[in-house]
């Protein structure tokens, strides 16, 4: 099960092979990117100034984006996520 529904293996035109899927309601499937969960941490995808996500606007496109999964003004921010900004269930 994922979010709820069963998992299934199809191929998909853009895959080599039986990947994991979802069926939605209207009967099209998505595909389950990480079924493992999140890839393994690296520090190089977060800012190297930590002191970079203490600006207003950061965090208010960061907040945002965490609720509503859109970016506050339509513009994403420069700085790269925190890793706990990020969903892997996608």
């Amino acid at each position: 099960m994922f979010k709820g529904r069963p998992v299934t293996y199809q191929v998909l035109k853009r895959d080599d092979k039986e990947v994991p899927v979802i069926r939605n309601n209207d009967g099209s499937v998505t595909k389950i990117w990480f079924p493992d969960g999140a890839p393994i941490y690296t520090a190089d995808t977060e800012a190297s100034d930590p002191n970079a996500y203490n600006d207003p606007q950061v965090q208010q496109q960061w907040n945002s984006f965490m609720q509503t999964r859109t970016f506050a003004g339509g513009f994403m921010p420069e700085v790269p996520p925190k890793r706990e900004f990020c969903a892997w269930d996608f």
